[in-house]
C-alpha cells in the first residue's frame, strides 16, 4: 500500500495533468474560435492572441505575445483606449452583458486601419487582472451598410425630384415615408385633419376625418373614394387604383391623380403617387368649352358645315348640311364630294367649280357661292356655300378645306317678290320713300359724325401744337438775333391764334352733340377777370390799346364753372381787341339780380373799335357767322366765338346783347346765374388744370428725375430739353408698356403722362405704377388736350395728381414741374 505522502503526490500529479489536458483543450478551442480573441494583462501586454486574432491584425502570434496592445490600436485612440481600460478595471463589472458591444478602429500589422466591433470582459487570476476582448472584423459588413444608404438616399433623391406627390403606406395604412414634393404640399395645406408633418399618420383617418358631418369638407366622396381604392389594392384584391379629385382653395382651383400601386416587399404596403393635373385639365376644360360654343354658334346659326379632303374626296357634313335637303346624314351616307355633286344643280356646278379653281389659284381669299340644291320632295333650295382651304401642302397644293351652308331661300324668294314689286309704280314709290328715310338717317349720321371728326381733329391738332409753341419758347433761350426774336413773337402769336380757332371748334363740336357740360366748383369772379385781364395785356399792348377792367365786389364764395366764364369772357376780349384799331377796352362786372341761394351776374366788354352796323347785329352769334362775311378775309376768325358765348350763357341761365355803334364802338354783354356756396365747404381735395404761371412757387431749382411718358416725338424732345434746361434729368417712354417697365427698374421724384398711346393708355399705365410700393405716393400729372371733367374723374380714379393742359407753354410746364417736386407744407 502506499502512503499517504505518495497518494498525496499521485493526486497533485493528477490535477496537473487534468490541468494540463483543460489548457491544451481551452487553447485548442480558441485557436479554432471564428472570432479574434485577444487577453492582455494589467501591464497592457498581450498574453493570448489566437489564430483569428493573427490573421485578422495581419501579425503573426510569436511576433504578439509580450507586445503592447497598443501596436494594433490607432495612435490617436490609444490613449483614451487604456483609460476606457483602466475605468473597467475599476468597476465591479467584470463582464459585458451579452450582446453589448464597442464599434472601434484597430490597426493591421502593415498599418492599415479597419472597423472592429468589441467585446471586453476581466478576470482575476491568482491575483492578477487579465482583460479578454473578443474581437470581430465589420469591415465588409461596414460597406454593406454604407452601399445600402447610398443606395436609400439616391432612391431618395430620385423621389424628390418628382414632381408628384409621393408616399409609402404600410399594410395599416400608416404612412412610412414621402417625398419633398408631398412635404411641401403638407405644410402648405395643413389643417386639423392635415397635419404638416405627416410621418407616421394614418392616410386612412385623414380620409375619414373628411367625411366627418363636423368638418363640412367639401371632398368628403372624393376623399371616402381615394382609401376606398387605397383599401382595395392593400388587400390585394386590386393591382391598382387611380382618381381624379379636385382640391380647390380660396385661392386657386387645382385637380389631382392619385395612383395607388402595391409596394413590392415583404412587409406590404403600398405607394401613393399623386399628380397636379390643374394645367392639363383646365386645358380640357377650356377645350370643352370652346367646343361646346363653336357648337352653340353653329346651332344658333342654323348652318350647316362641311370638311373636305381635297386629295382623297372624303368629306364630313353635319346633320344640318342633310337637313337643309330634307335628309339626315344616315340616308345619304356613304359621305364622300360625290354627295354634293349628286344634290347640286348642274347649271350652278360650273359656277362652283369656277370659284374654287380661282381660291385655289390664290385669285380669291375664299371660296363664296350661291347655288341650288334638289330637296328630297323635289324642289330647289338655295344655298350660299361658303369655304376656304385652311391646310396647304408644301407645294402649294391646297389638302384640306372647311366651310358652311346657309340655307337662303327664303331670302331668295324675298327677292323674287321684291323685283315682281318693283314692276309695279307703286312699289317703286315705296321704295323711293325708303331711299328717302335712308337718305334722312344717313344725313343725321353723317351730322354726328361731322361733329365727332371736328372734336376729334381739335384734340389731334392740339398735340403738335404743344410742340410748335415748346420749340418757339426753347428757340428764345438760344440768344436769337432781333430779327429772329420777332419772328418767333410772330410764330408764337400766330399759334395762339390758331389754338383759339382750334378752342372754338372744339366747343362747337361739343355744343352740337350736346356733350357741353358745365362744373359747379368753387368761383371767385375777381381772379378770372384778373387773369383774363393778364393773358390778353401784351396782345392789346402790341395793338397800341389800353386794357381795363372794373370788378363790383362780389359776396362769396359762389360756385360756377371758372373755366367757361373765363372763355366766354376771353372771346368778348379777342373779338375787341381785333375790330378796335386804337382807343381802349374796358371788362365790367356787376350784380344785375340776386336772391339767398343765386346770383346774376352781368359781364361786359366794352371797346371803340369800329363798331358794327344796325342791320348786321341780328346775324351775330349765329354758328359760322360775323357781322358781314368781308370781316373774315380782313380781321380772320370763325364766327364760332359768339356763338358759343351764347351757348355757355344759356347753360349758365343767362343770356346774351350787344350794344354798338357804327364807327364808335361796341359793347357786347352777356349774363350768368352763380350758385351762392355753404359757409364752409365740404372736405376734400380738387385736381386743378395747370396751365398758368404762380409766381410764388418761383424758389430754389428743383432736384429730382423724372420720368416723361408721350408717343409723340417730338413733344418728349421738347419736355426733355424744357427740363435739362432747368437742370433736371429725365427718362423717355413712347407707350405705357415703356413706362411700366422703366419706373419697375428706376426710381422716379414726378411722372409726366400722357393720356392717348398705342401698346397702353395713360390711364392703365398709371394704375400699373401705382401697384409698386417706391412709386405709390410719386406725383403723376397727366399730360392731355382734353380737359373735361370726365377726363379729370378718370385720371383721379387711377391716381393722378394733376393735370397739364396741351398745348403748354414753357413757364407753365416749368411752374407745375417746381410745385410738385418742392410741395409745400400743406401739400
Amino acid at each position: 500500500m502506499l502512503s499517504d505522502r505518495e497518494q498525496r503526490f499521485a493526486a497533485e500529479r493528477a490535477r496537473e495533468h487534468t490541468m494540463i489536458d483543460r489548457e491544451e483543450r481551452l487553447a485548442r478551442i480558441v485557436d479554432t474560435a471564428l472570432d479574434a480573441i485577444v487577453t492582455i494583462d494589467e501591464s497592457y501586454r498581450i498574453i493570448l492572441f489566437n489564430a483569428a486574432a493573427e490573421k485578422m491584425f495581419a501579425c503573426p502570434v510569436a511576433e504578439a505575445l509580450g507586445s503592447l496592445l497598443d501596436r494594433f490600436i490607432p495612435e490617436r485612440f490609444q490613449t483614451a483606449h487604456r483609460i476606457h481600460v483602466g475605468e473597467f478595471a475599476a468597476s465591479s463589472v467584470t463582464s459585458r452583458p451579452m450582446g453589448k458591444t464597442h464599434q472601434v478602429l484597430g490597426r493591421r500589422g502593415n498599418g492599415e486601419e479597419f472597423p472592429l466591433e468589441a467585446s471586453i470582459s476581466w478576470v482575476e487570476v491568482q491575483g492578477r487582472k487579465l482583460f479578454t476582448a473578443t474581437l470581430r472584423d465589420t469591415t465588409a459588413r461596414c460597406q454593406t451598410e454604407a452601399a445600402l444608404r447610398a443606395s436609400e438616399a439616391f432612391n431618395a433623391a430620385i423621389l424628390d425630384s418628382l414632381s408628384a406627390h409621393v408616399a409609402v403606406l404600410d399594410s395599416d395604412g400608416k404612412i412610412l415615408a414621402v417625398n419633398q414634393a408631398w412635404l411641401r404640399f403638407a405644410a402648405e395645406n395643413a389643417s386639423e385633419t392635415r397635419p404638416a408633418d405627416p410621418i407616421g399618420a394614418d392616410y386612412r383617418a385623414i380620409c375619414l376625418a373628411a367625411a366627418d358631418p363636423l368638418v363640412a369638407d367639401p371632398w368628403a366622396a372624393e376623399a371616402l373614394a381615394a382609401w376606398a381604392g387605397i383599401a382595395e389594392v392593400l388587400a390585394g384584391n386590386s393591382d391598382y387604383f387611380e382618381l381624379e379629385y379636385p382640391c380647390h382653395s380660396a385661392k386657386q382651383k387645382r385637380w389631382f391623380r392619385m395612383r395607388v400601386d402595391p409596394l413590392r416587399s415583404e412587409r406590404g404596403g403600398v405607394v401613393v403617387a399623386q399628380e397636379d393635373i390643374s394645367s392639363s385639365r383646365n386645358l380640357a376644360d377650356a377645350l370643352r368649352t370652346e367646343r361646346q360654343r363653336l357648337a352653340n354658334l353653329i346651332a344658333g346659326t342654323d348652318v350647316g358645315t362641311w370638311e373636305w379632303n381635297v386629295e382623297t374626296g372624303a368629306v364630313l357634313f353635319n346633320e344640318r348640311w342633310a337637313g337643309i335637303i330634307g335628309y339626315t346624314l344616315a340616308e345619304i351616307s356613304p359621305l364622300s364630294i360625290a354627295t354634293w355633286f349628286r344634290f347640286a344643280h348642274p347649271d350652278d356646278l360650273e359656277k362652283s367649280n369656277a370659284l374654287l379653281r380661282r381660291h385655289f389659284a390664290g385669285e380669291l381669299p375664299a371660296y363664296d357661292c350661291e347655288c341650288r340644291m334638289r330637296h328630297r320632295d323635289g324642289y330647289w333650295v338655295w344655298v350660299r356655300d361658303r369655304g376656304k382651304v385652311m391646310e396647304w401642302s408644301a407645294d402649294g397644293r391646297p389638302l384640306y378645306m372647311f366651310g358652311t351652308h346657309l340655307d337662303i331661300t327664303e331670302s331668295k324668294e324675298a327677292e323674287a317678290r321684291l323685283r315682281e314689286l318693283n314692276e309695279s309704280l307703286e312699289a317703286r314709290v315705296a321704295e323711293r320713300t325708303r331711299q328717302l328715310a335712308i337718305t334722312t338717317q344717313i344725313a343725321r349720321s353723317a351730322s354726328r359724325a361731322k361733329s365727332a371728326f371736328l372734336a376729334n381733329m381739335s384734340h389731334e391738332i392740339r398735340t403738335p401744337m404743344t410742340a410748335i409753341l415748346g420749340l418757339a419758347d426753347l428757340l428764345k433761350l438760344d440768344n436769337p438775333s432781333p430779327r429772329q426774336a420777332e419772328r418767333l413773337d410772330k410764330l408764337h402769336s400766330a399759334a395762339q391764334h390758331l389754338l383759339s380757332l382750334i378752342d372754338d371748334v372744339l366747343d362747337f363740336s361739343k355744343i352740337e352733340a350736346g356733350k357741353l357740360v358745365l362744373e359747379q366748383v368753387p368761383c371767385d369772379v375777381a381772379r378770372i377777370v384778373a387773369g383774363v385781364v393778364e393773358m390778353s395785356t401784351d396782345r392789346a399792348r402790341q395793338q397800341g390799346l389800353t386794357l381795363s377792367s372794373d370788378c363790383e365786389s362780389l359776396p362769396g364764395p359762389l360756385l360756377g364753372d371758372p373755366t367757361r366764364l373765363r372763355q366766354a369772357l376771353l372771346n368778348y376780349v379777342s373779338n375787341a381787341i381785333r375790330f378796335t384799331p386804337q382807343g381802349s377796352i374796358r371788362i365790367s362786372v356787376h350784380r344785375q339780380e340776386e336772391n339767398k341761394d343765386h346770383l346774376m351776374l352781368r359781364f361786359e366788354v366794352s371797346d371803340t373799335g369800329i363798331g358794327i352796323a344796325a342791320s348786321s347785329l341780328g346775324r351775330l352769334f349765329r354758328h359760322f357767322e360775323q357781322a358781314d362775311d368781308s370781316m373774315t378775309r380782313v380781321h380772320g376768325g370763325t364766327g364760332l366765338g359768339l356763338a358759343i358765348v351764347k351757348q355757355i350763357a344759356e347753360k349758365m341761365g343767362g343770356g346774351v346783347g350787344v350794344d354798338s355803334t357804327e364807327g364808335v364802338g361796341s359793347t357786347f354783354w352777356f349774363t350768368a346765374c352763380l350758385r351762392r356756396a355753404p359757409e364752409r365747404a365740404g372736405g376734400g381735395t380738387t385736381m386743378t388744370v395747370s396751365a398758368s404761371v404762380d409766381t410764388a412757387a418761383q424758389q430754389a431749382p428743383p432736384e429730382g428725375r423724372i420720368l416723361i411718358v408721350d408717343d409723340e416725338p417730338i413733344n418728349r424732345e421738347v419736355i426733355v430739353a424744357i427740363l435739362e434746361n432747368m437742370g433736371l434729368r429725365a427718362d423717355c417712354a413712347a407707350n405705357g408698356a415703356t413706362a411700366v417697365e422703366l419706373a419697375d427698374k428706376g426710381t422716379y421724384d414726378l411722372i409726366l403722362m400722357d393720356l392717348q398711346m398705342p401698346l397702353m393708355d395713360g390711364f392703365e399705365a398709371t394704375r400699373r405704377i401705382r401697384q409698386q410700393p417706391k412709386h405709390a405716393q410719386v406725383p403723376i400729372l397727366a399730360l392731355t388736350g382734353i380737359v373735361v371733367k370726365e377726363v379729370q374723374n378718370r385720371c383721379r380714379a387711377v391716381g393722378m395728381n394733376d393735370f397739364i393742359a396741351k398745348p403748354f407753354r414753357m413757364a407753365a410746364l416749368r411752374e407745375v414741374v417746381t410745385r410738385w417736386l418742392r410741395p409745400s407744407p400743406g401739400e
